[in-house]
């Protein structure tokens, strides 16, 4: 019996003055839920969806809601009485009345946030920025609520994933810079493209420039006209459909602090970042403290020789270029709408309790070098040396520093209950999975329910693992898990060739 379809409600605007930026994160999100079997249905407010993405998928629904704000969730129970599965709101202008409004008829309520300046009545609550710490949401949430911080969690288009490993080998080849991003935002309403069009004409730099934006920006047509009299190559871009691509294959960019500043991150691709937007604030100060971009200030973005002078340092610089590349790559993975979906429909250990994983950070440290020097631990290691303090530092920042490592810990409930690391192997795309749950959790099923979200995490990837040939227990939990025992290793295939051979397997019963 095929299990009934569940129903997510996303409202978001899009307009010239709000932008793009919210309902696309959320065109991503809902994109990945159906892929998972969901039905999602874009609700936006009275005439404030003139700059929703374009083209529009014809599999995801899209409704105006007709009355003001304070009615909009009387609105919404009307038209789906028997409730939903998931209410996600991305919103300014909505907090905590709107959402306990919506609570009788929403079974759960995802609040997409990135200013920390109002309450929220959310079961899960998702800010990008890197710098977010759950302190900044703790008075303004129930309790209770889960916390979805940081870049790792921002849904992107499944493109940026595919595209990331092939893009990120062409940023650390030796190539001098040919060709030029401008993208601030979908809609750029204050026209920082313009000025920085001119500005760029005084630079005399021989670059190639490709001007993004989306159909609904109101300065199209002047932007247009600027770019056909620029004295370099410079063509407008307007609601490219490939926009993975583009980016992968320019060479530097100059833009907003918005979602598309993830984007850029996920690709490694060197950039110059300024705030057009109060909002952006926080993604600035998350991508300088990481050495990820270059960011010029407010009062400087249309002056002329701090943006010069910031490009000329990208262009002349390959070991800046390169090291910013591999510092924004680690800040976004393009896996963030799979953590999303993971998070939603948790495994649970034998005790009952909900297994998640979170990406691993340097204050894990100590709690992973505890369990690194347990006996229990190191028994199955393949090395059998206790790893000092320093060593073990200079490994772990190797770890989080490297771009092709998945590093996570395992979360029993609130707890940190072990590691599962997920490293890319260098000939196909497989990853190497090491795994390990804190022998005070063992025998709770934990391992088990983190392999599962792995394979969330990565449906597309070969996943292995090395097992020791006298680790009875990891030789159980992979076989159990449906891996492929091939001498020490065991092998998942990737979710739809297993699907394919799961198919095969019950035609030939």
């Amino acid at each position: 019996m095929q299990a009934e379809q569940r129903l997510a409600i996303f409202r978001a605007d899009a307009t010239a003055a709000i932008g793009a930026g919210h309902a696309a994160r959320c065109l991503s999100f809902a994109q990945a839920l159906i892929g998972a079997g969901w039905s999602c249905v874009f609700a936006s407010g009275r005439g404030a969806n003139g700059a929703l993405p374009s083209p529009w998928p014809t599999e995801i629904s899209a409704v105006e809601l007709t009355v003001d704000a304070a009615a909009e969730p009387d609105e919404l129970a009307a038209l789906w009485p028997e409730g939903v599965d998931l209410l996600v709101v991305d919103h300014y202008g909505r907090d905590e009345n709107f959402e306990r409004a919506c609570r009788p008829w929403a079974q759960r309520i995802l609040a997409l946030d990135d200013l920390a300046d109002r309450p929220h009545d959310c079961d899960m609550l998702l800010d990008p920025a890197a710098c977010r710490r759950d302190v900044d949401y703790a008075a303004l949430v129930p309790e209770g609520c889960m916390f979805l911080l940081g870049p790792a969690y921002l849904p992107l288009r499944a493109s940026f994933a595919a595209a990331r490993r092939p893009a990120l080998a062409r940023r650390q080849r030796e190539e001098k810079p040919r060709r030029l991003l401008l993208s601030f935002g979908a809609t750029d309403p204050d026209n920082v493209t313009s000025a920085v069009l001119d500005i760029l004409a005084r630079a005399n730099r021989p670059l190639a420039v490709d001007i993004l934006l989306g159909a609904g920006a109101p300065h199209v047509e002047a932007i247009r006209t600027k770019a056909a009299a620029s004295p370099f190559p410079a063509r407008l871009l307007v609601a490219l459909k490939d926009v993975t691509g583009l980016l992968s294959d320019v060479d530097i960019a100059i833009g907003a602090g918005g979602g598309s500043a993830w984007e850029r991150c996920c690709l490694g691709l060197p950039s110059i970042l300024m705030c057009t937007a109060a909002n952006q604030h926080a993604t600035a100060e998350s991508l300088r403290a990481a050495g990820a971009a270059l960011v010029l200030e407010d009062s400087k973005i249309i002056e002329d020789y701090h943006l010069i002078d910031a490009l000329n340092h990208l262009i002349e610089n390959d070991a800046t270029r390169r090291d910013m590349a591999r510092a924004a790559a680690c800040l976004c993975d393009g896996l963030g709408a799979q953590r999303l979906i993971a998070a939603l429909d948790p495994p649970h250990a034998r005790d009952g309790t909900a297994i998640h994983l979170r990406p691993a950070v340097a204050a894990d440290a100590e709690c992973l070098l505890t369990w690194q020097r347990d006996p229990r631990t190191r028994r199955y290691s393949r090395t059998s040396l206790i790893p000092e303090v320093k060593q073990h530092n200079t490994w772990l920042s190797d770890r989080l520093g490297d771009p092709e490592c998945l590093f996570n810990i395992i979360m029993h409930g609130a707890e940190p209950a072990g590691v599962l690391r997920l490293e890319i192997c260098a000939e196909d795309n497989a990853y190497e999975i090491s795994i390990y749950v804190a022998p005070e959790r063992w025998r709770l099923g934990i391992g088990s329910a983190a392999l599962e979200i792995a394979r969330t995490l990565l449906p597309e990837a070969e996943l292995r693992a090395h097992v020791h040939s006298v680790n009875e227990a990891s030789h159980a939990l992979f076989a159990a898990a449906g891996y492929r025992a091939e001498e020490n290793w065991y092998v998942s295939q990737p979710a739809a060739e297993m699907a394919l051979s799961n198919s095969a397997f019950r035609e030939l019963r």
